[in-house]
């Protein structure tokens, strides 16, 4: 049998110079040089096939070429042994495991040579040699003087083992010596009962002699005498394959019968082995000749989600073979291979087809297994489910119906078959990141426990490492009113996916009248495929709740009604129970059944979801309740929602009035193209604070030296009013509060610190105080905090948290400038993080709940009543073409929810361009103006004196301008 498996120790050296073999140690040196690439896929293998001459060698020490990245702590990387005796030669039995090995940081510009000793691993013949990053970004480079151009076959092992041709080679190096005796070695250490023999010796001493005798035997029997052939003229290498048969045993038939579970043993007696004596060595095998055994098939199924689950009575690769009929099976998935337990997604054919498949199973040697239902198949029958969105792709033109635009290279075609619903998929090309396709809108107000369903597959292309967020990303337009990233199936560490399946439910916010999603590959190099994309009403969830921004107008009574959406399970709808949780600080929150409510958690009567509301005397500003809905049921089925806040924008009544008209109140020659503007109506809104809360932390770590925070995508301008972070310390230390922007992939700037000595309490929400941080629409930041004792402990959280403001997740370390404590390490931000860390971030966003919009009325009498302009957001009109040498009046009305302001009437008049003198003639007054202001045709005048003699459509002032004031002389008076 092999040797035993074991971690070696690491050696670096810097240099690029191939590994020195001490001739006194080694028989012989072998070194190979094979291909790995720059590569830096965590926890994807890549590896070379290399082919040994003749019998096995003794390897020793392996190495490589690598060049640690400066920013990362540490880099980890495995390297493993593999014999190619899987299907089609590719990896299979897992000879030797180094382990992780921890580099420690390096310098990218500098290569290290990473020289590992090999416990004295017996290789085959032919065996994959590969490298496993387990951490950050691994760049590695050429070993020694191989000779570029050299075919080699190389492995990507990402999910399952993908073969590749590699026409250039570099990489690492093998040393082997040979044993100091003969050896002798069977092709296998475990056979099918259909496959044969093949058994080889290597004796040097043999070299010019006679071929040597092997006895080949099992355990059921039987034994033969094989007389080896010489592999190679003038080289102990012998060789010689022996067929195989489950018939009774013959001894010396010169076949060798066999049976599952026996053991097949080849003696060859050395003459002249170790220290010149003689020396009997053998190799070993064993006989797997049954496939497993498939049991307890069962389908779990939810509308369009069909799982196909198994057992085996051995590790095994699971696959399900399925159609459209029992006796048309013509598709197939494959699960994860060395399990017992197995669960496989199976893709729609079609929502109103019904599905037949088998289960498949096939064991480490290869032993094949079928279970199909005693012939006639399992079946799976579309069970009836709420769907709100159904695209399989049937064609290769984008179904206006479901999809409101498409951009960028996104193209549907069959590049990505088989394909979930074959053979169309959506497309998305390589270096494509500007492709987008956006869904139509959908109104889920009444809705609650909605999921989404979808395939992907990449091609794992992408291997830089180095994008912030990298993948096919599916965003969703929330109730906040903007983009909000939402899956992000796979990124490059990932290596190469065939079509997986994500199933997601909704998000909180998701739940409103305007909810659209779109996908993209978001600054993600690979190419990427989509398929099969539902929403459909998932398991059995408690209600959802709407969380609003809502204008109170002075002391009036205002009736609020709160938003809840349930999927109607236990109860319906209509019996969900409103409960207020917390009331206004600032006026009077009222049941219209029961009157003023004066403690909470407090249920409104009657499955009552209206409560009103009146402001104290006075108050002007924020205010806010907070609510809760509950189906009567029992999470996780049912239950109650998470608490939902009704925002209060408290103000006194309408908008104040318009001023500081452009054109001035009275102006004359005005443009006739002019454009009319004014000051913003005032309004005594304060605007509301948003509140980012990142709960229920599922893990922590210990601290120390590091920044750890949240990255936010600003919808609007805002002001960061406080950071909160949950941690636990008992000690008092200095904690530094700390925002960050980042500006287009650049090194992450500080815009602020705040140090806050603190005595530690045990875990908790850690505060900044208040804070005033100005953030603009559209930046990017990192919000966190710093710490120095390693003992502090921070919180860190799965994604999906649906919340105004919050995109990604970051984690790094900080700046020496950002310490307010020794020592410093380098500031680096990765954004491939799946996590959160658990805190609270108040935003203070100034727009009002209902913002002021204006209507203008304009004309050439006084009222003026025709509408030029409406609903305008800002306080600017174009109100057209104007008529010259006429006065206009105009009005703009300031409109609110709390109601209309109009403002004064201003007027203007407007030019007669050739009267430049303004004495109502046109002569040769301003006939010499305008000869004054010539500058030649294609000259541009640039003199503002001279703008109301630029008569025609140029810049220029020349013989065109000249003849059309001339058509229009009148002579003087």
């Amino acid at each position: 049998m092999r040797p035993s498996n074991a971690i070696s120790p690491l050696v670096l050296v810097t240099s690029l110079t191939c590994l020195v073999v001490n001739p006194t140690l080694f028989a012989e040196e072998v070194v190979y040089y094979a291909y790995t690439g720059s590569y830096n896929n965590i926890s994807s293998e890549l590896g070379t096939q290399i082919v040994l001459e003749g019998t096995e060698r003794i390897v020793v020490r392996a190495g490589f070429i690598i060049y640690p990245l400066a920013y990362l702590p540490t880099t980890e990387v495995q390297m493993r042994f593999y014999a190619n005796d899987g299907p089609d030669g590719e990896p299979s039995t897992l000879i030797w495991d180094s382990g992780i090995m921890d580099f420690g940081p390096g310098d990218e510009s500098v290569p290290q040579y990473a020289q590992v000793t090999v416990p004295d691993v017996i290789v085959p013949d032919s065996l994959t040699v590969t490298l496993m990053p387990h951490s950050g970004q691994i760049l590695l480079a050429t070993a020694g003087t191989a000779d570029v151009g050299t075919t080699v076959r190389g492995w990507n092992h990402g999910t399952t083992w993908i073969p590749q041709t590699i026409n250039r080679t570099r990489g690492f190096d093998l040393s082997a010596r040979q044993g100091s005796g003969g050896s002798v070695r069977l092709n296998r250490e475990t056979y099918l009962c259909s496959q044969s023999v093949n058994v080889s010796v290597r004796d040097d001493d043999l070299a010019a002699g006679p071929s040597p005798t092997v006895t080949v035997a099992t355990s059921g029997g039987d034994s033969e005498t094989v007389v080896l052939i010489r592999s190679q003229p003038g080289k102990g290498i012998f060789g010689k394959t022996l067929a195989t048969s489950t018939a009774a045993v013959v001894v010396g038939d010169g076949i060798l019968q066999i049976g599952h579970g026996q053991v097949i043993e080849a003696t060859y007696e050395d003459a002249s082995g170790a220290e010149g004596l003689p020396v009997t060595v053998q190799d070993t095998a064993t006989l797997d000749c049954q496939p497993p055994v498939i049991s307890n098939v069962q389908i779990s199924q939810r509308g369009h989600i069909v799982d196909v689950t198994f057992d085996t009575n051995e590790p095994a690769t699971p696959s399900v073979r399925f159609g459209t009929s029992c006796g048309s099976l013509d598709r197939t998935i494959t699960g994860a291979a060395g399990e017992t337990t197995h669960a496989l997604a199976l893709p729609t054919i079609e929502p109103s087809e019904v599905c037949y498949f088998q289960a498949q199973a096939v064991d480490a040697v290869g032993n094949i297994a079928f279970d199909d239902n005693g012939g006639v198949c399992y079946v799976v029958t579309p069970l009836p489910v709420q769907t709100l969105f159904i695209e399989t792709f049937p064609s290769p033109s984008i179904d206006p119906t479901n999809w409101s635009s498409v951009s960028g290279s996104a193209v549907i075609d069959s590049s990505g078959s088989p394909a979930p619903s074959p053979p169309y998929s959506l497309h998305f090309p390589q270096f494509s990141p500007e492709s987008t396709v956006e869904s139509r809108t959908f109104d889920l107000r009444d809705k609650s426990g909605l999921e989404i369903v979808f395939w992907f597959k990449t091609d794992g292309t992408d291997s830089t490492g180095f994008d912030p967020v990298v993948g096919l990303t599916m965003e969703y337009w929330s109730a906040f009113g903007h983009w909000e990233s939402w899956l992000l199936p796979a990124g490059p560490s990932q290596g190469m996916i065939d079509f997986d399946r994500i199933v997601a439910p909704l998000p909180l916010d998701a739940y409103h009248d305007g909810f659209r999603f779109r996908l993209r590959p978001f600054q993600s190099i690979d190419t990427w495929w989509a398929d099969d994309l539902f929403i459909q009403q998932g398991p059995p969830a408690p209600p959802t709740v709407q969380e609003d921004y809502v204008t109170v107008c002075g002391d009036a009574p205002t009736t609020l009604t709160l938003v809840a959406g349930d999927d109607g399970r236990p109860d319906p709808p209509s019996a969900l129970d409103y409960v207020i949780t917390a009331l206004p600080t600032h006026g009077v929150l009222s049941d219209p059944q029961t009157g003023p409510i004066l403690d909470v958690p407090y249920t409104l009567l009657n499955h009552g979801n209206q409560v009103v509301f009146v402001r104290q005397t006075g108050h002007t500003g924020e205010d806010r309740l907070n609510f809760k809905a509950g189906d009567g049921g029992v999470a996780p089925d049912g239950g109650e929602s998470p608490i939902a806040t009704v925002a209060l924008d408290v103000v006194s009544g309408p908008p104040g009035m318009t001023a500081d008209p452009v054109p001035a109140n009275g102006a004359g020659k005005v443009s006739v193209s002019t454009t009319l503007s004014w000051a913003p109506a005032p309004l005594d809104s304060n605007g509301h604070t948003v509140e980012v809360d990142i709960p229920d932390a599922t893990e922590e770590f210990s601290g120390g030296n590091r920044l750890r925070g949240n990255y936010f995508t600003m919808s609007e301008d805002a002001t960061l009013t406080e950071i909160q972070m949950e941690l636990d310390f008992t000690v008092q230390t200095t904690l530094a509060f700390v925002v960050y922007v980042c500006d287009n992939y650049s090194p992450p700037t500080r815009i602020a610190k705040f140090d806050r000595v603190m005595q530690g309490t045990g875990r908790g929400f850690y505060s900044s105080g208040p804070v005033s941080v100005p953030l603009s629409k559209g930046k990017d930041y990192v919000i966190g905090v710093a710490w120095a004792p390693p003992d502090v402990r921070y919180y860190r959280v799965s994604e999906g948290y649906p919340k105004s403001f919050l995109l990604g997740v970051i984690q790094g370390g900080v700046g020496p400038d950002d310490l307010p404590f020794p020592p410093p390490v380098t500031l680096y931000f990765s954004l491939n993080s799946p996590q959160a860390y658990s805190g609270r971030f108040s935003f203070l966003d100034e727009r009002p709940a209902c913002p002021v919009t204006y209507r203008v009325l304009m004309d050439a009498v006084n009222p003026p009543t025709t509408v030029v302009c409406d609903e305008m957001s800002e306080p600017t009109c174009d109100p057209g073409p104007l008529v010259q040498n006429q006065r206009y009046y105009w009005q703009v009305i300031a409109r609110h929810s709390c109601g209309d302001t109009a403002g004064p009437i201003w007027q203007f008049i407007t030019s007669l361009p050739p009267d430049h003198d303004d004495d109502g003639d046109i002569d040769q007054a301003d006939f010499g103006y305008l000869q004054q202001c010539v500058s030649g045709t294609g000259v541009t005048q640039t003199r503002p004196d001279c703008f109301d003699v630029l008569l025609d459509d140029d810049d220029d002032v020349d013989a065109a301008d000249m003849a059309t004031l001339l058509g229009c002389l009148s002579g003087a008076g």
